[in-house]
């Protein structure tokens, strides 16, 4: 959108397109100096550019002359204005829609989201909850770290963080921490090798958290893959729930049995058919006490780790989601369950087809009734989704004493 009204022809290629697109990200974006943003993008991508060379040079130069950084934030929603959260840049000729006329179109055009998202949350959660979650995706993911408390503990770790420099607080959940900023890769940071913590979202954490294991209870994951939810339950067990993971991809599980290994968690790792013929079956004294299904979504509720998703996102993508979620639970319920089995559904989607009206499918087709559900939005560099608990009608709540 920026570069549009000062291109003097219109342009498909994608050479030229992603010139454009990375030296405006490096200026508007990441405040690198002109000389470096454009000439320095220039000078890479000629060789690739070829006779259009002087054309992406003549724009860049016309968006520069055009546009000014403003410290604060932005005054309000207007035509010429990008908003950065504190601070805003006053782009000449105005390149977005009028806020006036067009609310969603320049909410989309200038949070990089499309109509059709922004169309659906205004409708669904009202303008205020659509302005956080667009600015939401947008920030900068921050790690947030479950410790494992059958190695170590949250001032252990915290201590640990703090010798090498990493400020963190307490996280939203009991026994997590959140760091203060993004910390490159995760796997250098203390604790690590030791296995004294894994990085998972606060709303995965808080959803196993909703389900209340106890120890000694049996556990059915899946769609367990990268296995955060699986371990959770564990760790909250003190080590002592009997869990069985699930994972359709290889390469998930993979990864799933190397995490397993580095926290010492003795979780069962096994991989099904895609189609799910070869479920575990358990009845009778056998079958779970809880069912966890952490289904395939849409991902909207963690757009600032899944930036691509926002671009995916579409009616038939939404149909295709739920289309499978309906199938997993015509595969899963009710026959793996038992009298007493209560099941964990939970997404890390903001759509209420794949959250609250999926739960209720779930619940309707396996004879439970949602105890309790919630949907978690996305903000502060944490991500956003929803988790539902099913018990059978009757049954006491599992958080009770």
């Amino acid at each position: 959108r920026v570069f549009k009204p000062h291109a003097s022809r219109r342009t498909v290629d994608p050479q030229v397109l992603w010139t454009l697109r990375l030296a405006l990200y490096q200026r508007l974006f990441l405040d690198v100096p002109p000389y470096a943003a454009v000439a320095a993008t220039l000078d890479a991508a000629r060789p690739l550019l070829g006779r259009s060379a002087g054309f992406v040079n003549a724009v860049l130069r016309s968006v520069e002359r055009g546009a000014r950084r403003v410290a604060g934030a932005a005054p309000g929603e207007a035509a010429g204005i990008l908003p950065l959260g504190g601070e805003h840049w006053v782009l000449e000729p105005a390149p977005f829609a009028d806020p006036e006329r067009d609310p969603v179109r320049h909410f989309g055009e200038t949070r990089s989201l499309p109509d059709l998202l922004v169309a659906r949350w205004v409708e669904e959660a009202g303008w205020e909850r659509t302005r956080a979650r667009g600015e939401a995706c947008n920030q900068a993911p921050l790690p947030v770290l479950r410790v494992n408390r059958l190695r170590s503990s949250v001032e252990e770790v915290r201590a640990a963080l703090e010798g090498a420099g990493l400020a963190s607080r307490t996280g939203e959940v009991p026994g997590s921490l959140q760091l203060e900023e993004p910390a490159g890769d995760p796997r250098r940071l203390p604790g690590h090798a030791e296995g004294h913590w894994w990085i998972q979202d606060r709303s995965a954490q808080a959803a196993a958290a909703l389900a209340a294991i106890r120890p000694g209870e049996r556990v059915l994951d899946l769609c367990a893959g990268p296995g955060g939810k699986s371990f959770a339950l564990y760790e909250e067990s003190g080590g002592r729930a009997r869990i069985l993971a699930c994972e359709v991809s290889e390469e998930r599980l993979r990864r799933m049995e190397e995490q397993a290994a580095r926290l010492g968690f003795e979780v069962e790792c096994r991989r099904i058919a895609p189609e799910g013929r070869d479920l575990p079956a358990p009845s009778g004294d056998e079958a779970p006490d809880l069912v966890v299904l952490d289904v395939p979504c849409s991902n909207t509720g963690v757009l600032d780790r899944r930036p691509e998703a926002r671009w995916r996102f579409g009616e038939e993508k939404l149909r295709r989601c739920v289309g499978l979620q309906r199938k997993i639970l015509r595969r899963s319920l009710p026959r793996l369950l038992g009298p007493r089995t209560r099941v964990l559904w939970s997404t890390c989607s903001l759509e209420p087809e794949e959250n609250r009206a999926m739960a209720e499918r779930a619940a309707r087709r396996a004879g439970l009734k949602i105890l309790r559900d919630q949907t978690f939005e996305p903000g502060g560099g944490l991500g956003g989704g929803y988790a539902a608990l099913l018990v059978p009608p009757g049954a006491a709540d599992p958080s009770s004493p």
